[in-house]
Formats: structure tokens, C-alpha cells, sequence
């Protein structure tokens, strides 16, 4: 009985992926931060701060999760395979919460004036 090795995904695969995962952490934590700075009354510049943050992981979120959906759907293309479609769908989703983040945190950021000096 032979066993198969599962086929490797090329390195960029892997670099898309993890940085994906890495704004998506990131974006949580500022998110998390921004909660409870709100609860518990953080300075007015440092929830600034957080609101422009979350703006910017947003938007490399969305944007490395789109080139992570066109690459899965380029391998699904080149490949033939349909693995990938579970992945393009978790990189869409992503690329929604980050546009959602984004819009969100700029629409706080002009509510409040956020042009704080």
C-alpha cells in the first residue's frame, strides 16, 4: 500500500495566507481595544488612534484577502481542482469584514471630529 504525499502549496500560498490571518488578528485586537477604551474612557487621541488604525488593517485586509481569492481561483483554473473554492469563500468573507471595518471605523472617525491635534 502506498501512501500519497498531499500535493505542497507554492510559497505564496502560504505568505498570502498567514499575512490574511495576521491583519484579520490584528484587526480584532484594535477592535478589542477600541471596546473597552470606550468603557472604560480612554483619552480622546488614543481612541483616535485606534479608530485610524482599524481604518488602515481594514483596508490591507481586504486587499490581501482579495489577491488571496483571485490566487485561489487562478489555482482552481490551473489545477482543475475544487479545493480552493473553500478557500476563495473564507477570503471573500474577509475581504467583507475588512471593508465593513473600515467604513465603520471611518464613519466613527468623522462623527466625532477626528481630526484631533
Amino acid at each position: 500500500m502506498k501512501f500519497t504525499r498531499p500535493q505542497k502549496k507554492p510559497l505564496i500560498a502560504l505568505l498570502v495566507k498567514r499575512t490574511v490571518f495576521f491583519f484579520f488578528s490584528f484587526s480584532l485586537l484594535i477592535t478589542f481595544l477600541y471596546i473597552v477604551g470606550t468603557i472604560q474612557g480612554f483619552m480622546e487621541t488614543t481612541q483616535t488612534i485606534l479608530l485610524r488604525l482599524l481604518v488602515i488593517m481594514g483596508i490591507f485586509l481586504s486587499i490581501g484577502a482579495l489577491y488571496g481569492s483571485i490566487m485561489d481561483a487562478g489555482f482552481i483554473l490551473i489545477n482543475h481542482r475544487r479545493r480552493f473554492i473553500l478557500g476563495i469563500i473564507s477570503y471573500l468573507l474577509l475581504v467583507m469584514f475588512g471593508v465593513t471595518i473600515s467604513v465603520i471605523s471611518s464613519f466613527i472617525l468623522v462623527l466625532t471630529g477626528g481630526n484631533i491635534s
